[in-house]
């Protein structure tokens, strides 16, 4: 898995570069196949489930991109002309898709894709 470094903003991580997991869509399928693999599962159920993970992720890199443009909340017109505030209901969309991808790999018994290949802790951000 490759690895690299980015800074974060001072207000979200205080100070200092992190080593941050850069890992792609096609990485991230390619070991959940490999680990089907490795346990002999070749049903064509199993390789579905990896699909509708692989949908899942889709739509998390999608949440997390609005997430990241509108914020906790963002500002509309509501029918009455008047504009309000209203909270993103991108986050707890994200929380819910999450859920359901953690399901998915506990259901096939199979790991995280980012913990196979660094063979150290199970963090994604560690301080280099």
């Amino acid at each position: 898995m490759a690895l690299t470094k980015r800074k974060f903003p001072k207000s979200r991580v205080k100070g200092g570069w992190y080593t941050v997991a850069a890992t792609s869509r096609s990485q991230i399928k390619q070991d959940l196949l490999n680990q089907l693999e490795a346990k002999g599962q070749y049903d064509k159920f199993y390789i579905d489930l990896i699909e509708d993970y692989m949908t899942l992720y889709d739509v998390k890199v999608k949440l997390r991109a609005d997430i990241k443009k509108h914020g906790l909340r963002y500002k509309t017109t509501n029918g009455n002309g008047f504009e309000i505030e209203k909270p993103n209901e991108s986050i707890i969309n994200f929380t819910k898709v999450n859920i359901q991808m953690l399901k998915i790999l506990n259901d096939l018994e199979l790991q995280k894709p980012s913990e196979l290949d660094s063979g150290e802790d199970d963090d994604l951000l560690r301080r280099s």
